[in-house]
């Protein structure tokens, strides 16, 4: 059985003309793609537990609750008869904030990137740089990417390298050197879904999951934090779902640990999913739940004309 996991799916706006995304005709061409070779089936039946694997079987999971996933996936997958999870990070929608993860991506759509280094450097403290983040990640993200190098250099230190007490105001204070006027609630709207898109979302027969509040690096945080990360992002999503589904923020393993998965047992999650580019195996189906495989969408093929908008 494999999982696909997506992100950003979109059509290109001049508004962000750096931006990387994978195009909606590309995601079209990938559902027709997935159809031929494997097939798709209710995703309800994962949390039943019943032994449905083949390894033929799919499913697609789309992260951080874009408005994209409104406006261009679900029409894709009602016109196809598939229901996908939708794993939402809660804070856009629990205090109308943009996630930090969002604001560096924001950043790279709509700014050179060589002036966001030069911003970076001017402000950064190196008493904030972690340095035992900075060794447990240097050669294990952003592997496979073929972006810009200082895209690449800006992504490590904004979102791995800093530590977790000082993340959230520092990449804030970056943002709002370039972007001084921006009403982050109104940004908000525009960015991700709204709560009435997702009792849409629910209507038409997708699953909802959580993707915790601030979308940060468990691993990194204490085990008291990471629990109220995961219980308020499941308390959020209450009032839409009784299913309980998680997918770890940046999803490599290093970026979360045993007592983590072991908590989402506790919490009677069915399953959780990861960023492994492997199959689900049939034994993990049984006995490693909390540790799903999903393979990046962009492993599958691609247009070669829309290839420059290829995305994480």
């Amino acid at each position: 059985m494999i999982s696909v996991v997506y992100h950003k799916i979109k059509k290109f706006d001049p508004s962000m003309k750096f931006e990387n995304f994978l195009h909606v005709k590309n995601f079209n061409n990938q559902i027709r793609f997935f159809k031929k070779k494997y097939k798709f089936f209710n995703c309800e039946n994962l949390f039943e537990k019943k032994n449905l694997f083949k390894k033929k079987n799919i499913f697609l999971t789309f992260d951080d609750g874009l408005k994209g996933h409104y406006k261009y996936v679900l029409p894709i997958l009602r016109r196809n008869k598939i229901n996908g999870i939708f794993y939402l990070a809660t804070l856009p929608f629990q205090d109308e904030m943009i996630l930090p993860v969002h604001k560096v991506h924001i950043m790279l759509a709509c700014i050179k990137n060589n002036l966001i280094i030069d911003c970076i450097n001017k402000n950064l403290d190196k008493k904030i740089i972690d340095e035992n983040n900075y060794y447990k990640f240097e050669k294990m993200i952003y592997k496979n990417q073929t972006n810009a190098n200082n895209n690449i250099k800006i992504k490590k230190i904004l979102n791995y390298y800093i530590g977790e007490n000082y993340k959230k105001e520092f990449i804030g204070k970056i943002f709002q050197y370039f972007f001084p006027t921006i009403s982050e609630k109104k940004f908000v709207k525009k960015y991700y879904l709204s709560e009435k898109e997702i009792k849409q979302l629910i209507k038409n027969k997708m699953i909802l999951g959580a993707h915790t509040v601030n979308h940060h690096i468990l691993s990194n945080l204490s085990f008291q934090k990471a629990k109220k990360e995961i219980n308020k992002s499941f308390d959020y999503l209450k009032q839409f779902t009784n299913y309980k589904t998680f997918s770890y923020p940046y999803g490599t393993k290093a970026t979360y640990n045993y007592k983590i998965k072991d908590y989402l047992n506790k919490k009677k999650v069915s399953f959780s999913v990861t960023v492994g580019n492997k199959e689900i195996s049939e034994s993990e189906t049984k006995k490693n739940r909390q540790e799903w495989s999903r393979y990046d969408c962009n492993r599958f093929q691609i247009s070669k004309k829309l290839e420059k908008h290829l995305i994480k």
